[in-house]
């Protein structure tokens, strides 16, 4: 309970962007504009797992590959979603 209440902001942020990344999917229906949606959302989502790994002080790379695997499988289930 402790880790979630010193990350919650992180927790909430990466909740609210999910939820307004799906707002906009479900607003604009132009192909491309999804795309880039798609694509800023696994771009952020990689991002604040790496950068809360580096701020703990336990980045790997096997923590990094994991997230990129992670942004990649949600880019590929978004884009078949919203094609």
């Amino acid at each position: 309970m402790k880790s979630f209440l010193r990350h919650s902001f992180e927790f909430i942020l990466v909740f609210a962007v999910i939820i307004a990344a799906i707002g906009l999917l479900e607003v604009f229906h132009e192909s491309s504009t999804r795309l880039i949606i798609i694509s800023l959302l696994s771009v952020f989502y990689v991002a604040v797992g790496v950068f809360h790994h580096w701020e703990e002080k336990n980045l790997k790379l096997t923590q990094v590959l994991e997230h990129l695997a992670i942004g990649f499988f949600i880019f590929l289930i978004l884009q078949a979603l919203y094609q």
